[in-house]
């Protein structure tokens, strides 16, 4: 797990009151994934709000699935919020979403891409993070164990 605080960031003992957990809905999460997130959520009693940003497109059917799954593995989160917004710019929603709602903390996972999506796509949890305002939280995506069997 990553930590990166900005410079603009100057309250070093700023009270973490509410994280933002970015999501595109790709992946179905388990409890694995969010330990982490779901540590600090119930260590600080944190709110906790879950951001969908669409690019002008409707929710798949395979989104729609893994949100479910999201709210199942956050259910026993007192305060947490869903918001969905569609916009051209997810970056900006990020942003935006952050100075409107008073964010302390962006946490986002990194997941495992191919060295062709590496080379070619400039990943979100890297955009977000190099440009964010306040602390943001890198959380790993786990090593699946793999069993090998002779």
């Amino acid at each position: 797990m990553d930590w990166a605080s900005p410079n603009s960031f100057e309250d070093v003992h700023h009270d973490i009151r509410h994280v933002l957990f970015p999501t595109g809905y790709e992946s179905r999460y388990t409890k694995r994934d969010l330990a982490p997130l779901m540590e600090l959520v119930e260590r600080f009693g944190v709110d906790l709000h879950v951001l969908h940003a669409l690019q002008d497109r409707a929710m798949t059917g395979d989104e729609s699935i893994n949100r479910e799954q999201l709210k199942r593995l956050f259910v026993e989160v007192p305060n947490v919020t869903y918001v969905q917004r569609t916009t051209p710019n997810v970056t900006s929603a990020v942003y935006d979403y952050v100075g409107e709602n008073r964010i302390d903390l962006v946490a986002m996972m990194n997941s495992k891409h191919s060295f062709l999506e590496r080379l070619l796509v400039k990943q979100k949890v890297d955009v977000i993070g190099y440009h964010s305002k306040v602390p943001f939280l890198v959380i790993p995506e786990p090593i699946k164990s793999v069993r090998i069997t002779p």
